[in-house]
């Protein structure tokens, strides 16, 4: 055979084994979609219909009822007059949340979020400024929003911290941090892994067959993608935090109010068992102020307090992380206790 013609012959092949995988694959997702519809999580209004939840950069759209939907969950959230998660106070209050979607609650109701559970329990007036998807950098500028627009002056600042040292992954504020510092003008555009995990996450809101992988394996793939930081990178995203860490420390020097530490550990931190180097590490990086680790309270039973499927904090671990932090309240903590 000439070798125009079985060159040829090889790419028709080619061609039809594309086409042929192609018209599986959408006999696959329509087939899937019949038999096991999984539903990606969504923001949606009572009517079902989606809706943004954010205006703007450091407040979220005040007034708002809307039900967070996903396979883990289907519950309803509101958001204050001021534009931040329930729970809401009159005048200023003594404590101030910061944080990612681990501490908005993302999959609890408002009256389940620890935030709310501390304030029950405490007895003290509490806010949650936190927002998912966002980092220590973009925390602390939604804290100095309220701040100066509201005229807080809080006594208290719980900086819950959503951080593994191991993997620099989506929805670890390590690396949103990095992401944050390149968006405005850094050097570092952020880890290779991130990025991989961010393409993934842009394919599983279109196809129900990618969802049904991630929820039958989700666990086992969260940690099969957790693929070990670069020192460089690691060492980058630790510097970026501590200046951030020091606008915390200024603001309170500034403004009289105390602050602390909250490190909440991804769900892949806790089942490759490397929370233990997370905690060590950001022990050894923020000094002179209370730093304590939800570790103990799951690493016994992870999928006890974590959805299987979005892998944030369930009710169970809401509860607990609100236990920790009320008998917190009645001993104050030495630097680097859990």
């Amino acid at each position: 055979m000439p070798k125009g013609s079985r060159k040829s012959t090889i790419l028709r092949k080619l061609l039809l084994c594309a086409i042929a995988s192609i018209a599986g694959l959408a006999v696959l997702e329509f087939a899937s979609r019949l038999i096991m519809p999984v539903t990606w999580m969504e923001s949606l209004t009572l009517d079902g219909d989606p809706t943004p939840v954010y205006q703007g950069p450091y407040r979220l759209i005040p007034n708002l009822t809307f039900r967070q939907l996903s396979q883990d969950y289907d519950c309803l959230a509101t958001t204050t007059s001021r534009g931040h998660r329930a729970p809401a106070v009159e005048g200023s209050p003594e404590v101030i949340f910061l944080g990612d979607s681990f501490t908005f609650g993302l999959g609890v109701t408002d009256e389940q979020t620890f935030v709310h559970l501390f304030a029950r329990d405490s007895g003290l007036s509490c806010v949650n400024l936190a927002r998912p998807g966002t980092g220590t950098g973009e925390q602390i500028d939604i804290l100095e929003h309220f701040l100066g627009e509201e005229k807080w002056r809080p006594k208290n600042i719980k900086l819950c911290m959503a951080v593994m040292t191991d993997s620099l992954l989506v929805g670890n504020d390590l690396a949103d941090t990095l992401i944050h510092s390149w968006r405005n003008g850094g050097e570092t555009r952020g880890p290779a892994w991130y990025q991989k995990l961010s393409d993934l996450e842009h394919i599983l809101p279109h196809s129900n067959l990618a969802r049904v992988f991630w929820y039958c394996f989700a666990p086992r793939l969260r940690i099969a993608f957790s693929k070990r930081s670069s020192q460089a990178e690691l060492a980058e995203a630790l510097r970026l935090t501590e200046q951030e860490l020091l606008r915390l420390a200024r603001l309170s020097g500034e403004l009289g109010f105390s602050y602390e530490v909250i490190i909440i550990h991804p769900l892949n931190d806790i089942m490759n068992n490397t929370h233990g180097e997370t905690e060590r590490i950001m022990k050894e990086l923020i000094q002179d102020v209370p730093v304590r680790s939800t570790a103990y309270l799951y690493e016994h039973a992870p999928m006890d307090f974590y959805y299987p499927y979005d892998a944030h904090l369930n009710p169970k671990g809401h509860v607990a992380l609100a236990g920790m932090l009320v008998a917190g309240e009645n001993s104050v903590p030495e630097q680097g206790a859990p």
